[in-house]
């Protein structure tokens, strides 16, 4: 049977040993299904028992009263959050950051939420994350494999290269920024204040949709709709890149010396146009 909100307690940094729960359950009874609450501890770095390694948990959650740095560059804190209904890794703590991997038993976590109340940096590997929203620094390293990004203010995203994994569709709103690194064949929204930054060296088979924010064009051949905001290609690699754009007169256009090849559709209603 499945435990149910189990919490670290404040100060607690030894997870091995019995009575260090509320319930007095020690981690070795945890099971698929179980229900993880951290919500008071610091500043000792948490480490987790081997237990957690082998566990599918259906929720891990770090509320606002936790304090503590999740493992370290060293040490990765192995989590399974894919077990029951609408399973959910959120991080909504207090730390200075967290490094995370998949469980050994199952290196999934199903839908992450990463919205440190402390500016606090997560990084992930060794897990696929299909879901991802984000409201803090994040970096997605090269291990981790994913379908849908989603950034509000505060967010700062970097999705590192992959050989094989494309992300599905992105969606960057608020003050945020995403740097994408691999490929992505669904729809990217960019919205008022948010920033793409487009640093991959092939084919994006999916379009980025400008709707107020603003695409950084570095590397790679780049579909565009221009509906609204910028597109920056400023410090565009080099000139055999391409550009595939839906122009409108909203749409404010930046080069430099280096411009891509470009194939223009425009969808001009009137009104004044802004090239830079």
């Amino acid at each position: 049977m499945a435990v149910t909100n189990e919490r670290y307690k404040k100060g607690q940094t030894d997870l091995s040993a019995a009575g260090t729960y509320y319930s007095g359950t020690a981690p070795s009874a945890w099971d698929d299904g179980s229900t993880l609450t951290f919500d008071e501890g610091g500043p000792a770095v948490f480490t987790a028992p081997t237990a957690l390694n082998a566990v599918d948990l259906n929720i891990a959650r770090f509320t606002p009263g936790f304090r503590s740095p999740v493992g370290s560059t060293a040490s990765y804190i192995q989590f399974g959050v894919s077990s029951g209904t609408t399973p959910l890794f959120d991080y909504n703590a207090a730390g200075p950051w967290a490094y995370v991997e998949g469980a050994t038993g199952n290196a999934n976590i199903d839908e992450l939420w990463w919205r440190p109340t402390a500016n606090g940096l997560g990084v992930f590997k060794t897990v696929d994350v299909p879901i991802l929203y984000v409201a803090g620094p994040f970096k997605f390293t090269d291990t981790m494999t994913g379908a849908a990004v989603r950034t509000s203010s505060g967010g700062g995203v970097d999705i590192a290269e992959h050989s094989s994994d494309t992300l599905t569709d992105i969606d960057a709103f608020g003050l945020s920024t995403i740097t994408l690194r691999r490929g992505m064949t669904g729809t990217t929204l960019i919205g008022p204040g948010a920033r793409v930054i487009v640093d991959y060296d092939g084919s994006l088979s999916g379009t980025f949709k400008l709707c107020g924010g603003t695409l950084e064009h570095r590397r790679g051949n780049v579909i565009v709709i221009g509906n609204a905001g910028t597109y920056d290609a400023s410090a565009l690699e080099r000139s055999t890149y391409t550009l595939n754009i839906i122009d409108t007169p909203d749409l404010t256009e930046i080069y430099g010396p280096v411009k891509p090849v470009i194939t223009r559709t425009k969808t001009w209603g009137g009104g004044s146009v802004k090239k830079g």
